[in-house]
């Protein structure tokens, strides 16, 4: 008697997610916020190269940046010319915050959580978290985005935030979609 009464419950439940979920995608396409648009201009193939202080350019890999799950999810993998350094990444948006989260996980076992943000223009990824303890703060700025190429300023800051030290450059070049 008890195993029907769950089954009963079980099969509710689920008609009424079911339900749930059917009817928010006929109110409009799932993960299609302007959250979810932010990272399009970053999908496709692409390479990387760091930019010296010289101005020189040094080829240092390649990253595939694509969508899962019917545009919920993100997935960047980059790889190293030699192999030598890779990571991959799962990222989502937030349902409570509408702020992207990605978690990278590094080919040498260590693990690093991002935050999507907008400044004064610029797309930021800033650290939140991971397993490697820094007594600083570390972003990610997106800056000079178009369809062909992008580049990627590291900063960093040692006052919490209230001023920003570009540590690297990163141009990146569209090479496929």
């Amino acid at each position: 008697m008890i195993s029907s009464r769950y089954s009963i419950m079980i099969f509710v439940l689920i008609a009424l997610l079911g339900y749930e979920s059917i009817s928010q995608e006929r109110d409009g396409e799932p993960c299609n916020s302007v959250s979810h648009r932010l990272i399009q201009p970053f999908l496709g193939i692409w390479e990387e190269y760091e930019i010296e202080t010289n101005g020189e350019q040094t080829f240092i890999g390649t990253l595939s940046v694509s969508l899962g799950a019917n545009g919920c999810s993100l997935l960047q993998r980059f790889t190293s010319p030699d192999s030598t350094f890779s990571y991959t990444t799962m990222g989502f948006v937030n349902t409570g915050s509408g702020i992207w989260e990605e978690t990278y996980i590094f080919s040498n076992g260590h693990v690093a959580n991002y935050q999507w943000i907008i400044d004064s223009g610029d797309i930021i990824q800033r650290r939140v978290g991971g397993s490697r303890k820094i007594d600083y703060l570390h972003q990610l700025r997106f800056t000079e985005v178009t369809k062909s190429d992008y580049v990627v300023i590291q900063e960093r800051s040692d006052d919490g935030g209230r001023t920003w030290k570009r540590t690297e450059r990163t141009y990146i070049k569209r090479i496929g979609d």
